[in-house]
């Protein structure tokens, strides 16, 4: 599954490929099966990765984040 990214840092992987620059940005390309230790690694990046393809690992990193966001709603001393 090949897969793109957004990225301000990259994320080391042997099949990782530039394929667009930016001013402040780099899309890269990988091929691989996504694990949860790759999903946690997406996660690590916090605001400066987005998921450009496939669509549902988008999602899931979306719905992981907002998951994650929802913990600290109710707080008072955040």
């Amino acid at each position: 599954m090949v897969y793109w990214l957004r990225l301000l840092a990259p994320l080391k992987h042997q099949s990782r490929r530039p394929t667009n620059k930016g001013e402040d940005y780099v899309d890269y390309e990988y091929n691989l099966c996504p694990t949860l230790d790759f999903f946690g690694c997406l996660l690590s990046h916090g605001s400066y990765i987005r998921v450009l393809e496939p669509q549902w690992v988008a999602v899931k990193v979306r719905n992981m984040l907002l998951e994650a966001s929802k913990r600290y709603e109710d707080e008072e001393n955040v």
